[in-house]
């Protein structure tokens, strides 16, 4: 079984999505709430797939949260799959970042279907297999 680490503030998300990872994912017991705290549970567990909630994540005032959240993903050993969850429009230009980076699923939609990332991750990676997925916000 994939081990993977829920990057996103332990209550009330971690216990919402780890109901519908568990029985398909090893999930690993952190007590994360911001970016920063996520490489020691990296280094402890070695996941093989972090979903980053960016939108659940606390950045500690930190301005610019893209360039943050690319130079986190630079940390990361590239077997390590990435799921990122955010809200942003669909011309965002960190959308290709995260592209040039490797990632292949992205969520960016206000709502936040479990059942669909669960099931996108449950599928191997390739480049066959890329999602980008998200509803339009309206203005």
């Amino acid at each position: 079984m994939q081990k993977v680490i829920l990057g996103m503030q332990y209550e009330p998300y971690h216990s919402l999505f780890a109901k519908h990872f568990h029985d398909y994912f090893e999930v690993c017991d952190t007590r994360i709430n911001s970016v920063k705290e996520l490489q020691q549970p990296i280094m402890e567990f070695e996941p093989d797939i972090i979903v980053f909630a960016e939108k659940f994540l606390d950045f500690n005032g930190i301005e610019d949260i893209s360039q943050e959240a690319i130079n986190f993903l630079k940390s990361l050993p590239e077997k390590i799959r990435v799921c990122y969850i955010c809200t942003r429009e669909i011309d965002d230009p960190f959308f290709d970042d995260l592209k040039e980076l490797g990632v292949r699923d992205i969520f960016y939609s206000e709502e936040i279907d479990i059942i669909r990332i669960v099931q996108q991750l449950k599928r191997r990676a390739n480049s066959e297999n890329v999602v980008f997925y998200g509803t339009p916000t309206t203005n």
